[in-house]
């Protein structure tokens, strides 16, 4: 049961994925003026022990769990915190995360989902994740940060602290939320969501064969982690001239969740079109997720 409840407090603050530029962090002296965050970051980089790697850091969430302002400014201000509390963490651009997940063809919105993006750690090689949640009270924020790591697939720290409210805290927080201008996916695609009325098969009548171009495997839920379940999932589905998934469903199912654990991480899957003289046509498909521990 704890397991699930800390589960189901990371997949609520991966909703605000904010992963910040820390060069101006990872230039600064060892001097750097600390501030009332380094108390809290020392704590945490005390409880973690896992020597140099690397590290993913969210947006702060405020009670509610919703963004803020001030949550991009808490998390920032954390990280630098940890940075000299713990020299040897190496943390992940802003710039680097977003080139990866446009490479795998991700939205923003994508790279929210859990199984997303523990892919994207993968291809980046980053074993920590960082999130964190704020309440305001009258004079004072309480903050609480929580550290997850992907190899042991659990939380690893939590520690709180209570900050003074500021006058820019408060505004800050007062503020309405809006990505900048230059947050945005450039031109996002316009790509159809309807399931196409002429559907071909694979490997007949001069049809190619779509190749997977970016096809992470599901997560392996908790549950069936702790059976040390060994199944697989069978799936028809079609894929659309633009590469995705559509239409999915269910040929074989497994149980502890994994068959809806399959279906999400299929759904993200991207391939390159079969072809048809030259041209990208729908074909339908069967495929298998296998689950396995390893």
């Amino acid at each position: 049961m704890r397991k699930k409840i800390e589960m189901s407090i990371l997949v609520r603050h991966l909703r605000f994925l904010v992963v910040f530029s820390l060069f101006a962090a990872l230039a600064a002296p060892a001097f750097a003026q600390q501030t009332d965050m380094d108390p809290l970051a020392v704590r945490l980089a005390g409880k973690l022990k896992t020597g140099p790697t690397r590290v993913i850091v969210a947006g702060f969430l405020d009670s509610r769990d919703l963004r803020s302002p001030l949550g991009v400014q808490l998390a920032s201000e954390f990280a630098d915190a940890l940075h000299r509390a713990s020299p040897g963490l190496e943390f992940v651009s802003r710039e680097e995360f977003n080139r990866v997940r446009r490479e795998g063809l991700w939205t923003e919105d994508d790279a929210r989902e859990f199984s997303v993006l523990r892919s994207l750690a993968l291809e980046l090689d980053a074993r920590l994740l960082i999130t964190g949640w704020y309440e305001r009270r009258k004079e004072s924020l309480q903050l609480t940060v929580q550290a997850f790591d992907f190899r042991k697939d659990r939380r690893v720290a939590e520690v709180s602290v209570t900050l003074p409210l500021t006058e820019e805290r408060a505004r800050l927080d007062e503020q309405p939320f809006g990505l900048r201008r230059c947050e945005k996916d450039p031109t996002p695609p316009k790509l159809s969501t309807e399931v196409p009325t002429a559907v071909f098969q694979p490997g007949k009548d001069g049809v190619g064969v779509p190749e997977c171009v970016r096809c992470p495997g599901p997560t392996f839920t908790l549950e069936a982690r702790a059976a040390k379940y060994v199944g697989r999932v069978v799936l028809k589905i079609i894929v659309t001239p633009e590469g995705r998934t559509a239409n999915i469903r269910v040929e074989k199912g497994a149980k502890y969740g994994l068959t809806e654990a399959a279906v999400d991480a299929v759904k993200r899957w991207r391939f390159k079109p079969a072809l048809l003289n030259g041209k990208p046509v729908p074909v339908e498909t069967m495929i298998e997720v296998t689950f396995r521990l390893r």
